[in-house]
């Protein structure tokens, strides 16, 4: 089982910029629905950091 962290001010940017909460995201992986998980294209800025790609 993944763990996952979410932070209250992330979520809310979130929610409201792309109408998905962290809460759904966590399902959707749960549920099976996660495709592939890559590593971020600026990992100067976000080093060790992972893109989830979901359906």
């Amino acid at each position: 089982m993944i763990k996952f962290r979410c932070n209250h001010e992330k979520n809310s940017k979130l929610l409201h910029g792309r109408g998905v909460s962290f809460e759904e995201i966590v399902q959707s992986i749960e549920n099976g629905n996660l495709l592939d998980i890559k590593l971020h294209y600026n990992h100067r800025k976000h080093a060790g950091k992972k893109i989830y790609m979901l359906e």
